[in-house]
C-alpha cells in the first residue's frame, strides 16, 4: 500500500513466483502470468522472466533438461546483452554435451566461458563461485579429452580466482606441452 502504481501488487506477484519457485518442479505458469501482467511490455523484463522461467524448467529437471532449452536460453542471452546469462545457458550445452558422452564438445563449450566468467568475477563477486566452478569443469573435460592446453588454461584461472586446490592432482602427472 506504500509503493506507488500498483507496485505492491508487482511485489506480490514477483514474490508467489518466488515461492513457488522453490523445491523440485517448476513454477506454475500462473504464477509466471501474474508477474508478467506487471511489466509494462518493458522488453527487457519480458526477457528477463523468460530467462527466469528456462532457468527454472532446467533447475526443476537437471538430469532431463533439453539442448533445445538451453539454446533458447541462449537466444534470450543474446537478446538481452548479457553475458552472465550467455555463459549460464553454454555451460548447460556443455553439460549436455559431458552428458551425452561428447568430452571435446564438452570442454569447448565449456573452456569458452571462462573469459567470459573471468571478466564477470573481476567486476561482481557473485559471479565468483560459478567462474570457479566453471573453470574447474572445463579443466575436467579439456583433461577428459587430451586437451591439455586448455586443462591447463582452466587450471591458470582457477589459482587466479583462489581454488587451485579444487583440481588436486588432475594434472600432476600430465606432460608439459
Amino acid at each position: 500500500r506504500y509503493l506507488p502504481d500498483g507496485s505492491t501488487e508487482r511485489a506480490l506477484a514477483v514474490m508467489q513466483l518466488l515461492l513457488a519457485y522453490g523445491g523440485e518442479g517448476t513454477a506454475p505458469a500462473e504464477a509466471y502470468d501474474a508477474v508478467f501482467e506487471h511489466l509494462g511490455g518493458r522488453p527487457e523484463a519480458m526477457l528477463a522472466l523468460e530467462v527466469f522461467r528456462l532457468h527454472d524448467r532446467i533447475a526443476g529437471d537437471p538430469g532431463g533438461f533439453s539442448a533445445e532449452d538451453a539454446e533458447a536460453g541462449l537466444a534470450l542471452a543474446s537478446d538481452l546483452g548479457h553475458d552472465g546469462v550467455r555463459a549460464y545457458f553454454t555451460l548447460m550445452l556443455a553439460q549436455l554435451s559431458y552428458r551425452d558422452g561428447d568430452l571435446p564438445e564438452a570442454a569447448r563449450l565449456a573452456l569458452s566461458t571462462l573469459p567470459l566468467l573471468d571478466d564477470l568475477a573481476t567486476a561482481d563477486p557473485a559471479y565468483l563461485e560459478r567462474a570457479r566452478d566453471a573453470a574447474q569443469n572445463a579443466a575436467s573435460f579439456a583433461a577428459m579429452s587430451g586437451d591439455m592446453a586448455g586443462a591447463r588454461r582452466a587450471a591458470a584461472m582457477l589459482d587466479r580466482l583462489g581454488a587451485a586446490d579444487r583440481l588436486g592432482e588432475l594434472l600432476a602427472d600430465a606432460p608439459a606441452e
